[in-house]
C-alpha cells in the first residue's frame, strides 16, 4: 500500500510539471511579448511631425519609430493610429490622416501585446502629435511666453486696417479667419492681465506670437522709428512688415539664437522664428521660450538664459544693431 501511494504521487507531480511548462514556455513573459523575446517587444514609440497644420480636404503623413526597452529600434512592427477627434480628422493603417473639418485633433499610435500577469496584456502609446485643420483662409498659431497664452484675445490687422479676432485655447493655439483680407498682417495677443504681445504674418498660413516674435517685430519697428503699438493703431502710416522683411528678422534672430535652437534639437537654419508650429510643452522651441527674457527701454535687451547671453539691440535708420554683453 505505502509504494502505491508513493507512485501515484510522484505521478501527480509530474502531471503539473507538465502543465505548468506547457502553459507558458518556462513562464509567461514569452506570451507577454507576442513570442519573440523581449528583443522584439516594443516599449517606447516616438511618432512625427509632433505638430501641424493642414486645410480642410488635405492630408498630414505620420511616421513611428518603435524601440525596445533597450533603446533599440525595432524594426516591422505594425502600430494602431488614432485620432482623438475623427470629425476633424481620420488617420489609417499606413499612419496618412485625412482632414474633414476646421478644429485640432491629437494623433496617437500604439501596440499591445497579450498575456502577462493574469492575461491582462500590455498596451504602449506614443507621444501625442497635435493636427489642426483650418480653412484656406486663416492665421493660425501658437501664443506662448515659455508657457501657453490661454484664453487671450488674439486680433488681427490687415494692411488696409481691417480686423479679425479669435481666443486662444487652452494650448495656447489659436486660428483667425482672413476671408476678404489682405496680407501682410499683424497680430496681438493681450490675455487680460497685462501681458500683450505680437506677431506678423506676410501671408496666410502659421504666424505664432510669442516672447521672440514680439521682440523681433519691436526691433523692426524702432529701426523705422515706431513702435508695434503705433502699427497696430495706424496700419496705414506704419504698416507691417512684409515677407522679405520678415524673412530677414529670422535670419538675423535665428542666427542669435542659433545655439540655443540647437541644443533643444531644432535645425536653427530650417527653424522660422515665426511661422513653424510649435507646442507650449516645455519642450523644443518652447524649452527656448522658457529660458528667454526681454527688457525693454531706449534699447531692447535679448537674454538667452540657455547660453547665458545677452545681445543689445540698438536702432540705425532702417536698421538694427546687435551687441553681446
Amino acid at each position: 500500500m505505502r509504494k502505491l501511494i508513493v507512485t501515484i504521487g510522484l505521478c501527480l507531480i509530474s502531471a503539473l510539471a507538465l502543465l505548468v511548462y506547457g502553459c507558458g514556455g518556462g513562464g509567461y513573459g514569452s506570451s507577454y511579448g507576442g513570442g519573440g523575446g523581449s528583443n522584439t517587444i516594443v516599449t517606447n514609440i516616438i511618432i512625427s511631425p509632433v505638430t501641424a497644420s493642414v486645410t480642410v480636404g488635405g492630408t498630414q503623413q505620420y511616421t513611428a519609430v518603435t524601440k525596445n526597452s533597450s533603446g533599440m529600434v525595432v524594426t516591422g512592427v505594425a502600430v494602431t493610429w488614432t485620432s482623438s477627434n475623427k470629425a476633424v480628422a481620420t488617420i489609417d493603417s499606413s499612419g496618412l490622416a485625412s482632414t474633414l473639418s476646421v478644429g485640432s485633433t491629437d494623433i496617437t499610435a500604439s501596440v499591445s501585446y497579450g498575456g502577462g500577469v493574469y492575461n491582462m496584456g500590455t498596451t504602449y502609446t506614443s507621444n501625442t502629435a497635435t493636427l489642426t485643420v483650418t480653412t484656406s483662409d486663416a492665421v493660425m498659431g501658437t501664443a506662448a511666453t515659455g508657457h501657453a497664452l490661454a484664453g487671450a484675445l488674439i486680433t488681427l490687422k490687415d494692411g488696409l486696417g481691417h480686423t479679425q479676432t479669435g481666443v486662444s485655447d487652452a494650448s495656447g493655439h489659436f486660428l483667425v479667419n482672413t476671408a476678404g483680407m489682405k496680407a501682410p498682417y499683424l497680430l496681438k495677443a493681450d490675455d487680460g492681465r497685462g501681458r500683450v504681445l505680437f506677431g506678423a504674418a506676410s501671408d496666410v498660413g502659421v504666424a505664432n506670437i510669442d516672447t521672440v516674435t514680439d521682440v523681433m517685430l519691436r526691433a523692426w519697428y524702432g529701426g523705422h522709428g515706431s513702435s508695434p503699438e503705433q502699427g497696430f493703431a495706424d496700419m496705414t502710416a506704419h504698416p507691417a512688415p512684409d515677407g522679405k522683411s520678415l524673412q530677414a528678422l529670422n535670419l538675423s534672430f535665428g542666427a542669435l539664437l542659433e545655439d540655443a535652437l540647437t541644443a533643444e534639437g531644432l535645425d536653427a537654419g530650417k527653424f522660422d522664428l515665426f511661422a513653424t508650429p510649435f507646442s507650449a510643452d516645455s519642450t523644443g522651441f518652447d524649452a527656448v521660450l522658457d529660458h528667454t527674457q526681454v527688457a525693454t527701454g531706449s534699447r531692447i535687451q535679448l537674454l538667452d538664459g540657455l547660453m547665458g547671453r545677452t545681445t543689445e539691440i540698438g536702432f540705425t535708420k532702417g536698421g538694427m544693431t546687435f551687441t553681446t554683453l
